[in-house]
């Protein structure tokens, strides 16, 4: 299943009806939120939710969030054993899952910006590569840390700097 965005629709429409001003064009910032409780009513998981003008890429991280228990509990809804999704009502409206998103933009800024909110990784990966470039800079820069007594756990530095301020007449540009 597909979502495409009625923003194109809504601006060809309007094109129709009365005069294209700028303000037409004027994008809508909407919380990622806002936008699961569409995307979970009207998708099933692994379904490809498309956003043609995405902006800051808030339909791709809803989409994503979709498939975090926690974050639809947060909109109120409630969680059967199985993942079926209840509303207000008990009513099944969906399941708990990530969909996929593709997300496309004519601003290069905005596209960057909605490629980085949507690359989510999860924190045990991060964790396991950050350990990793530590012991390897642990390595190659532990010579920094040895004296001859030992490993140095902390060190002190200070510099004393003695200026010699020299003041002129700014008028006869002589030295005082």
């Amino acid at each position: 299943m597909i979502i495409a965005g009625n923003r194109l629709r809504q601006m060809s429409a309007k094109a129709k009806t009365t005069r294209f001003t700028t303000r037409t064009l004027t994008d809508t910032k909407v919380p990622h939120k806002a936008l699961m409780r569409y995307i979970l009513h009207y998708t099933q998981p692994g379904d490809l939710v498309f956003d043609g003008f995405c902006g800051t890429g808030m339909t791709g991280v809803a989409a994503q969030l979709c498939g975090d228990a926690k974050e639809i509990e947060a909109l109120g809804y409630r969680l059967k054993d199985d993942g079926t999704v209840l509303d207000e009502q008990n009513s099944t409206i969906s399941m708990v899952g990530e969909r996929h998103s593709i997300l496309s933009d004519l601003s290069p800024i905005a596209t960057f910006i909605a490629r980085n909110y949507v690359d989510f990784f999860g924190l045990e990966d991060f964790e396991r590569e950050a350990l990793r470039v530590v012991g390897e800079l642990e390595k190659s820069l532990s010579w920094l840390y040895e004296s001859s007594s030992g490993e140095v756990l902390s060190a002190i530095w200070s510099d004393v700097f003695f200026v010699q301020i020299v003041a002129t007449n700014s008028y006869s540009g002589k030295q005082r």
